[in-house]
């Protein structure tokens, strides 16, 4: 379960909440919409480096993946995973 959809989806096994991005995302501090485009936008990119080695087919090169961009994933992924941990728990 790696996309915001696919997330709630799992946690329908163990969390009745209907509007669980609503709840996540307010323990995050942010908007639910933003809090999935988010997600997904660095769901995308996992796939782009897995799937197509991070390639861009319009420039031929590859993309720039900075470590201040990983760490920035890094904590938004922590953060989630700490809210739904707070709020299913």
């Amino acid at each position: 379960f790696q996309k915001a959809n696919d997330i709630a989806d799992g946690l329908a096994f163990v969390w009745p909440e209907k509007h669980k991005w609503q709840h996540i995302s307010l323990a995050l501090g942010i908007d639910a919409k933003q809090a999935k485009l988010k997600l997904n936008s660095i769901c995308s990119r996992r796939d782009a480096i897995v799937h197509n080695a991070d390639y861009n087919d319009v420039t031929d090169k590859l993309r720039d993946c900075s470590r201040a961009d990983t760490q920035s994933v890094v904590d938004y992924i922590s953060d989630i995973v700490s809210s739904i941990d707070g709020l299913v728990s």
